[in-house]
């Protein structure tokens, strides 16, 4: 087991990713109050993805006869556009949307299984200034931006809303 240390090392410069990915979480350091941040978070800026904790490379591809989309193969995300005016991030953001859609609703299950809680329903959103909530009616709520954290992240805030259904409040 790594070093607290270490950890807190890790967690450090994984928050400055995250500040440069989501400045709508984070805010602009230069932003004047009550200034709307534009919304980059998920752009393939600089060709880059991203997904799971990492920072991973984007190519783009102008391919006229095939469908848009993004594939992914583990380590390279592959972006097929019809025209250069094509828009690589909504192509993006739909894919990010829909593995969030998949994966946090398979492992929410799994994680209400083992903590022995139930859950009514769950819906992910393009939520920009919260990651997650629950709600009295055994609801709960996803960011799709989730699936950008590292998978232990992930698993931390799906813990913790499902804690929620046994216990509302923080307090």
């Amino acid at each position: 087991m790594a070093d607290t240390q270490s950890v807190i090392s890790d967690v450090k410069l994984f928050i400055e990713r995250l500040k440069k990915e989501l400045p709508e979480v984070f805010g602009q350091p230069d932003a004047k109050p009550g200034a709307a941040a534009p919304d980059t978070a998920s752009a393939p800026e600089g060709n880059k993805v991203l997904y799971n904790g990492d920072l991973l490379e984007a190519r783009m591809y102008l391919t006229p006869d095939q469908e848009e989309g993004v594939a992914f193969d583990g380590t390279v995300f592959h972006i097929y556009l019809h025209t250069k005016d094509s828009d690589p991030s909504a192509l993006v953001t739909d894919w990010l949307c829909n593995k969030a859609n998949e994966t946090l609703k398979a492992k929410t299950k799994e994680w209400a299984e083992k903590i022995g809680v139930e859950f009514n329903n769950i819906v992910i959103k393009d939520q920009k200034t919260c990651w997650a909530s629950c709600s009295g009616k055994k609801n709960i709520n996803y960011s799709y931006r989730i699936v950008k954290m590292p998978l232990a992240v992930q698993d931390y805030l799906m813990i913790h809303e499902l804690c929620h259904l046994v216990h509302m409040n923080h307090e």
